[in-house]
């Protein structure tokens, strides 16, 4: 899935406003930390989960790999799931 960082970012503010979470990033710091979190978490043992555009003003996410990550990290196999509920479930 690839989506504009302002998307991404707008996706973040809108599911912390649903669930009730405090919002404490603006949209740069909301994209230097999905850099850290890429860069120290996602993208490491072979996995491949986000990237950015050599501009950054995109930024895709693998999600069949971040799949593999937390079955990999949790030891715990999710099963098949449709997967529009697989989207949501791993970008929120």
């Amino acid at each position: 899935m690839k989506y504009k960082n302002e998307t991404l970012f707008k996706m973040y503010i809108d599911w912390c406003e649903i669930s009730k979470v405090k919002m404490d990033y603006n949209k740069i710091s909301f994209g230097m930390r999905v850099t850290v979190l890429t860069k120290k978490h996602f993208n490491i043992n072979g996995f491949t989960c986000v990237k950015k555009d050599t501009k950054h003003s995109m930024t895709t996410l693998y999600l069949s790999e971040f799949k593999n990550y937390f079955q990999n990290l949790n030891g715990f196999d999710f099963g098949d799931q449709e997967e529009d509920e697989e989207v949501e479930y791993l970008i929120f």
